[in-house]
C-alpha cells in the first residue's frame, strides 16, 4: 500500500528527530557531513537533511538472525552497495531486496529529510565523498569495491556520481532503476508541474491524483495474498526477513507525513529538472564501467521501458532487465530480486550456489498474473507481537 505514497514524497524520514546519529559538536551548512567514519562497518554519516546508513541495522535486521543454507561470502570480503533513492529521499521502495542483498554486500543507503533543500550538484558532492570514504576503508582498512544503486531521481544521482569517480576506480558497477534521466519526456512531469500551481486548499487533492502514476494493477493482489498468509515476496523467504517486512508495515502511520508544496516545487525544479539537465547522453556515454538497467514494464510516471533500451544504446556497457507488469513504486518490489539481477550482471559477484535469477517457485505464475514473484509460505506465520522479539530483531548499533 506505501509503496505508491513513498514515491511522490509523502512518506518521511522514520523518527528523523529521534535518530541515533551522534551530531558533531561543530555548526555547517545545510548538506555539509557532520561526522564522517573512515570504516567501511561504520553505519551512518550525517547532516542537517542528509545522512547515510545501514538501513537493516536501523530495522533491527542482521545476518545473524538467519540460518542460511548457502554460505555468503565472508564479512571483510563483502563489496559495499550504496542505495540512492528516489525523489521521495526515503528507503521504503526498495526495502524488500535490503535483506537478500546483504547476502552479498555491506548494504548502505541516502536518506534525505523532507525539509532539505540541497541543490542537485551539492547532492553529487556528499555521495562522491561517502563513497570515496566507505569504498577507501581508511588506515588500517583494506578498500573495498562499491556497487552504486539509484532509483528514478536517485538514477541521476548515481549516473552524476560515477562520472565523477569513474577515473579513481572507486565504482565496481552501476545499476539505474526507472533513471528520471526520462524526466523530460514524463508524464510525471506534466501532471506535477500543474500540481505543484494548485492553490493550497485544493494541492492535497492534486498530489492524491499523482498517485495512479505509480501504481500497478498487481499491487493490490498481491498485498491481499500477502496479509492472507497465502504467499510471500521471494525475497522475504526466512522468519527474520518476515518480520522485517512486519515491522515496516505495522509503522506506516509514522511514516506518511504530508509532502508541502514548496519541498514538492523544489525537487521538481532542483532536482529532477537540474539533474536531467545535468546528466547528458554525452555524461552517459562517458561512463566506461559495467552497468545494469532495470525497468518497470508499467511504469506510468517515467517512460523507463523506453528509457532503458535507449540507455543500453548509449551506455558503453549495459544490460537491461525488465520487471514484469511492475509500476515505478514497485519495481523494487515483490515482482523483482535485485540481489539475483545483479549477481547475474556482475561476474565478481557471483558465488557457489548463489543465485542468478528470482526462485524457480516465484516464477510459476505468469509475468502477467498478480503472484508472480511470490512464492508459498516455506515457514510458518511471523505473529505481530514477535515482531520486535530478539528472535526477528536485533539491538539497534550504537553510533560509531
Amino acid at each position: 500500500v506505501f509503496e505508491a505514497f513513498q514515491v511522490i514524497g509523502m512518506v518521511p524520514v522514520s523518527r528523523w528527530a529521534g535518530s541515533r546519529v551522534r551530531a558533531c559538536r561543530m555548526r555547517c551548512g545545510q548538506g555539509r557531513l557532520l561526522a564522517v567514519p573512515h570504516t567501511p562497518a561504520a553505519s551512518t554519516w550525517a547532516s542537517a537533511t542528509v545522512r547515510f546508513f545501514d538501513p537493516l541495522a536501523q530495522e533491527g535486521y542482521t545476518a545473524s538472525l538467519e540460518c542460511s543454507a548457502v554460505p555468503g561470502p565472508e564479512e571483510s570480503a563483502k563489496p559495499v552497495l550504496v542505495y540512492l533513492p528516489g525523489f521521495d529521499g526515503t528507503l521504503l521502495a526498495p526495502f524488500l531486496q535490503f535483506p537478500e542483498l546483504s547476502t552479498s554486500f555491506h548494504v548502505r543507503g541516502m536518506q534525505v529529510h523532507s525539509s532539505d533543500r540541497t541543490p542537485f550538484a551539492e547532492l553529487v558532492d556528499l555521495a562522491s565523498t561517502y563513497i570515496v570514504q566507505v569504498g577507501g576503508g581508511g588506515a588500517g582498512h583494506t578498500p573495498r569495491p562499491v556497487y552504486l544503486v539509484g532509483e528514478s531521481f536517485g538514477g541521476l544521482l548515481a549516473s552524476a556520481v560515477a562520472a565523477r569517480l569513474q577515473a579513481t576506480g572507486e565504482i565496481a558497477g552501476l545499476v539505474l532503476v526507472n533513471p528520471a534521466s526520462s524526466y523530460p519526456r514524463s508524464q510525471l512531469r506534466s501532471q506535477a508541474s500543474m500540481v505543484q500551481g494548485l492553490p493550497l486548499a485544493v494541492y492535497p487533492l492534486g498530489l492524491a491524483g499523482l498517485l495512479p502514476l505509480f501504481a500497478d494493477q498487481h499491487q493490490l493482489p498481491q498485498l491481499l495474498r500477502i496479509i492472507s498468509s497465502a504467499g510471500l515476496p521471494s525475497v522475504i523467504n526466512t522468519p527474520a526477513r518476515e518480520a522485517y517486512m512486519g515491522r515496516h508495515a505495522l509503522t506506516l502511520p509514522r511514516r506518511i507525513p504530508f509532502m508541502a508544496r514548496g519541498t514538492l516545487r523544489w525537487r521538481l525544479a532542483e532536482w529532477l529538472e537540474e539533474g536531467s539537465a545535468a546528466v547528458t547522453d554525452e555524461l552517459l556515454s562517458s561512463l566506461d564501467l559495467p552497468a545494469l538497467v532495470v525497468a518497470g514494464e508499467a511504469d506510468e510516471a517515467l517512460p523507463s521501458l523506453e528509457e532503458a533500451f535507449r540507455l543500453e544504446e548509449i551506455l558503453p556497457s549495459a544490460k537491461v532487465v525488465v520487471v514484469p507488469g511492475a509500476g515505478h513504486s514497485s519495481t523494487c518490489g515483490a515482482r523483482c530480486d535485485l540481489a539475483a539481477a545483479m549477481r547475474g550482471r556482475f561476474p565478481a559477484l557471483q558465488q557457489p550456489g548463489r543465485r542468478t535469477a528470482m526462485r524457480e517457485e516465484a516464477l510459476r505464475a505468469g509475468p502477467e498474473e498478480a503472484d508472480f514473484g511470490l512464492i508459498p509460505r516455506p515457514h510458518s506465520s511471523v505473529p505481530p507481537w514477535e515482531y520486535w522479539s530478539s528472535k526477528h530483531c536485533a539491538p539497534a548499533p550504537r553510533d560509531p
